[in-house]
């Protein structure tokens, strides 16, 4: 079960936010050592990490059990007396995996919130179920292509192409390899694309290299 929780409350002063929101962070972190709240578990018996705070969201996970929402909505309503800050459950949602329908719409009553399907995108980055695929990767995929389509390639030197590609292509592509494994069928797709750009300025033109 994922959650992506809004905090209401707009315009405090950023180091006062960091704060209040740190208070939330060790919350959620002692009720987790404490096994009042159960996180999700991974391959290998890993568990995931049961939230990720970020400006003024929370993106929570954690198995989707009654205990676990009882413990969540107490946490909420203590950092709510104590930091003024309330939950937005307009734009609060609720994400499961393997869960039948009444079951998750039982959990969505409980805490207010909406229900959310899968995938979905937090922090530019695709959040699914299963194995990486194409699909998942592929609106990634077209803004490269649309970057690439739209550079003057042409009216570039090629040091000036392949610098355009190092900032920010590459810095696209990192932020996401250091996440997931990518199918091979778009890394090889997109490296055509490079060469392509980077050789003749345009993704749709081959050039061939000769070397004296």
């Amino acid at each position: 079960m994922w959650l992506v929780i809004f905090l209401a409350r707009q315009g405090d002063p950023p180091p006062l936010f960091c704060l209040a929101e740190e208070v939330l962070s060790r919350a959620l972190e002692m009720d987790r050592i404490s096994n009042s709240l159960q996180p999700m578990s991974y391959c290998r018996s890993m568990s995931l990490p049961t939230h990720i705070p970020y400006a003024d969201d929370v993106f929570i996970c954690c198995v989707g059990s009654k205990k676990n929402i009882r413990c969540l909505l107490i946490v909420f309503q203590d950092y709510s007396d104590a930091s003024g800050q309330f939950v937005n459950f307009e734009k609060s949602k609720l994400f499961t995996g393997a869960m039948t329908v009444s079951r998750r719409n039982m959990l969505a009553h409980l805490l207010g919130f909406s229900v959310g399907t899968l995938p979905f995108q937090y922090l530019g980055c695709p959040i699914f179920q299963g194995k990486p695929k194409c699909i998942h990767f592929q609106p990634i995929v077209d803004r490269i292509k649309v970057k690439l389509a739209t550079w003057k390639g042409v009216l570039l030197s090629i040091i000036s192409r392949v610098q355009l590609v190092k900032s920010i292509v590459h810095g696209m592509l990192v932020y996401f390899f250091h996440i997931y494994r990518w199918p091979v069928r778009l890394l090889q797709m997109l490296d055509r694309w490079i060469k392509n750009f980077v050789w003749s300025g345009d993704i749709y033109t081959r050039k061939i290299c000769t070397v004296s």
